[in-house]
C-alpha cells in the first residue's frame, strides 16, 4: 500500500505526507484511536429457546429477533440490519426481569445500552441506564443500582425530562425502602411527589401518595400516613370516574 501511494505522489506531484494523510481512514485523520471494532454477537439460552416455544403475542420485532438467533449466534450488525434496535432489545430484557431472571435481564439490557449509546440515543440511555438500576435492586445490589439510578438522574437533567426525573426519584425512594433508609427513601418519594404535580401526572401521584403513606406508617408518622393514603384514594376515584366517561 505504501509503494503504491508513494507512486501515486510522484505521479500526481503531491506531496507525499498529504497523500498518506488523505489515504487513512475517515477516524483517523480525526485523532481517533487506531483499535479494532469489538465484534459483538447475540445468543439464544434455554430461557430464550423456552420463551420462543411459547411465543410473544403481538411483540413480532423481539419474536423475529429470537428466530434469528436459533442456528446460532447472530452478529450485532446483523440484527441492526433487521431494524433490531435498542427498544426491542429493552422489551426483551423486561420479559427477563418480569420471570425473575435478573442476570439475563441485566445483559439485555447492557447490550440495548450498547446500541443506545452507538446512536448517540441520550434519552434511551438514561431510561436504560435506570432500568438496570431497577434489576440491581431486586439482586439485592444496592450500591451498583444507586450508581446507575444517579447516572440516569445525570441524563435526564441534561435532557431536560422532568417525566424521567421523576421516575428516578420514585426508584430511589424505593432503592432507599429496601435498604432500611426511611428518611431518605421519604425524601425521595417527595421529591418524585412535587415533580409529579408539576408534571400533572395524577397515576403516578396517587402511587407515589401511596409510597409515602406505607413509608410514613413504617416509621410511626400516622397522621401523615393516613393523609397520604386518603390523598391517593381520592386521585385514584376520581380517574376512575374520569375512565368511566371516556
Amino acid at each position: 500500500l505504501y509503494s503504491l501511494l508513494n507512486w501515486c505522489s510522484q505521479f500526481y506531484q503531491y506531496p507525499l505526507g498529504d497523500t498518506l494523510h488523505n489515504a487513512m481512514p475517515a477516524a483517523l485523520r480525526k485523532g481517533k484511536p487506531a483499535d479494532f471494532a469489538t465484534l459483538q454477537e447475540w445468543q439464544l439460552t434455554e430461557a430464550g429457546r423456552n420463551k420462543l416455544m411459547q411465543g410473544l403475542g403481538r411483540a413480532i420485532k423481539q419474536q423475529r429477533a429470537l428466530q434469528m438467533m436459533v442456528n446460532g449466534p447472530t452478529s450485532h450488525q446483523e440484527l441492526l440490519d433487521q431494524e433490531v434496535n435498542s427498544t426491542i432489545l429493552k422489551n426483551l430484557g423486561i420479559v427477563y426481569y418480569m420471570e425473575s431472571n435478573y442476570s439475563k435481564a441485566r445483559e439485555t439490557y447492557n447490550q440495548a445500552l450498547a446500541v443506545a449509546k452507538e446512536h448517540n440515543n441520550k434519552s434511551e440511555e438514561a431510561l436504560l441506564t435506570m432500568n438496570i438500576g431497577i434489576v440491581y435492586v431486586a439482586d439485592k445490589n444496592y450500591v451498583q443500582s444507586l450508581d446507575n439510578y444517579k447516572t440516569s438522574q445525570l441524563l435526564f437533567e441534561q435532557l431536560n425530562d422532568d417525566i424521567g426525573k421523576a421516575k428516578v426519584f420514585n426508584n430511589l425512594g424505593v432503592l432507599y425502602d429496601a435498604m432500611g433508609d426511611y428518611p431518605t427513601s421519604l425524601e425521595y418519594y417527595n421529591k418524585a411527589l412535587e415533580q409529579h404535580k408539576k408534571n400533572e401526572s395524577k397515576e403516578n401521584e396517587a402511587k407515589t401518595l401511596n409510597n409515602l403513606g406505607t413509608i410514613y406508617y413504617i416509621v410511626g408518622y400516622f397522621q401523615k400516613s393516613e393523609e397520604c393514603l386518603k390523598q391517593a384514594s381520592s386521585i385514584n376515584k376520581a380517574l376512575e370516574i374520569g375512565r368511566a366517561h371516556v
